[in-house]
């Protein structure tokens, strides 16, 4: 055994090395080596290694690649995690135990939120008066009728006059307001008749509103347009229609005489919209 000096500044300390068996801690102390513990630490290590050796092959086989499979190959074929996906667009969300869970593609237009607890798929929200959606009927074409709606102080009844133009809504909300615009075109036979055009719901016999002009002479073209607002009252479709008629003569609608007028231009229409409350 041999002895040195170390020299640190202006102090020398002597040491010696390390004998068989023994090891330097860094410290100038000698510590007897343990070769069973460190050959407990080396066995231990060896089953992990080995363990994690079978699990690769493992995978490796069940993803049908060969032993000599390159890094980029079984990175491709093995997933790092298993996913509850299982179709185009779905996601993936924590579930309340925090495993991974399939949460499905929204509806058409719908957005991602959270509900506070968890991720859901919800309505895009719109501020109160924001329109919520419109729907809208839009025609050309020439008809005609020979039902009169009486020129009296009573509704027009669902009876009354010949029915136009029909359009389908149906509400997201109930509490939502409807807001009912009517465009029509069209002219009685009679010089000095009134042509009321009147909005019915579903099988309500009364009309909702009606809308009204005078002819100054037979068969010419009438303009009659006005709007009806009301609550939707349901989430279930509506269906409003709209009927017209002369007092006393027969109506032509976008157009006169029977006939058309301006190629199919002359258009009357019925628009729906819902905004939000």
């Amino acid at each position: 055994m041999e002895n040195y000096t170390r020299i640190i500044g202006s102090t020398s300390t002597n040491i010696r090395t390390p004998t068989t068996g023994e090891i330097n801690q860094g410290n100038d102390t000698l510590t007897p080596f343990d070769s069973a513990k460190n050959n407990g630490y080396s066995n231990e290590m060896s089953q992990q290694l080995g363990d994690v050796s079978t699990e690769l092959t493992n995978l490796i086989s069940a993803a049908g690649l060969t032993p000599d499979a390159t890094l980029g190959q079984v990175l491709e074929a093995i997933p790092l995690i298993s996913t509850p996906i299982t179709t185009e667009g779905d996601l993936m969300r924590g579930d309340a135990s925090g495993k991974p869970e399939r949460l499905p593609l929204g509806a058409a237009n719908e957005i991602l939120s959270s509900n506070g607890t968890n991720l859901t798929w919800s309505a895009v929200p719109v501020s109160p008066g924001g329109i919520v959606q419109t729907v809208k009927f839009q025609t050309g074409a020439v008809a005609t009728g020979t039902n009169q709606i009486p020129a009296d102080n009573s509704p027009p009844l669902n009876t009354d006059g010949d029915q136009y133009m029909s359009q389908v809504i149906t509400p997201t909300k109930s509490t939502n307001e409807l807001e009912i615009n009517i465009v029509f075109f069209g002219t009685t036979d009679s010089s000095g008749d009134r042509l009321a055009v009147a909005l019915f719901q579903d099988s309500i016999v009364d009309s909702l509103a009606t809308g009204v002009d005078t002819t100054s002479a037979a068969n010419r073209v009438l303009g009659v347009v006005y709007s009806h607002t009301m609550l939707a009252g349901s989430t279930s479709p509506i269906t409003f229609k709209v009927r017209a008629g002369g007092n006393t003569g027969n109506t032509t609608f976008n157009g006169q005489s029977s006939g058309g007028l301006y190629g199919g231009t002359l258009r009357s229409s019925i628009t729906i919209i819902e905004t939000e409350v």
